[in-house]
């Protein structure tokens, strides 16, 4: 197989010899993709066959809601596995979009030999395993922040954990909300004592008070 030291990179044949990888058969059918900025890698609600390894580049992934409603998922950098718990899903469909943020170079690994190849070597499986319960709690943090608290906390938890607001924009748009009402809850955040206003960011100045909201 051509250059397999970049998915030697990638977390879930981390461990794993270079030889035991090269062992594969049939070479690990490995379709590679290559994407300028800008392209989408996969659309919401398409079939999801196979697993994506992202081995350059960086990408978002975002959901579109009924009304046209997006809502930015993550970004992910390069190298990195794109939607691992859905391939093997029973409904094994992308639940987001994923778009290019810059060139990208993608492989593509046949779900069915991926998961021969897990069973040959446990290393991999648990990587998977790990990989896919790693993702599941960061969704469920996603659902606390979008589900269960107000604005004011959702907007907390990002500040305490990114310590600064560098485009607005972008993150109203992360966070699912109109532009206004992102600017209003920061308003009331400088009011308090959490944040202020350096010339076109917004930097966090009190953890703690930020804390109070999540």
């Amino acid at each position: 197989m051509e250059n397999i030291e970049d998915l030697l990179e990638i977390s879930v044949f981390r461990g794993l010899p270079e030889e035991n990888l090269r062992r594969f058969p049939g070479s690990v059918s490995l379709g590679v993709k290559h994407y300028s900025a800008g392209e989408f890698v996969a659309m919401q609600d398409s079939r999801c066959t196979g697993l994506y390894l992202l081995c350059s580049g960086r990408v978002r992934s975002y959901m579109t809601g009924s009304d046209g409603k997006q809502i930015i998922v993550e970004e992910l950098d390069a190298p990195d596995v794109l939607a691992p718990a859905f391939v093997f899903a029973t409904d094994n469909r992308f639940p987001v979009s994923i778009v290019t943020l810059a060139e990208c170079r993608i492989r593509v690994v046949n779900r069915e030999e991926m998961a021969r190849f897990m069973h040959q070597e446990p290393v991999v499986m648990m990587n998977f395993l790990r990989l896919i319960s790693d993702r599941s709690i960061f969704l469920s943090r996603k659902v606390n922040a979008f589900a269960l608290q107000d604005l004011k906390g959702r907007l907390s938890v990002w500040l305490y954990e990114n310590g600064e607001i560098r485009n607005q924009q972008q993150l109203a748009d992360r966070l699912g909300v109109a532009r206004p009402s992102l600017v209003r809850v920061l308003t009331e955040l400088a009011k308090d004592g959490a944040v202020e206003f350096k010339q076109r960011k917004v930097v966090v100045t009190d953890r703690e008070i930020l804390r109070r909201y999540f």
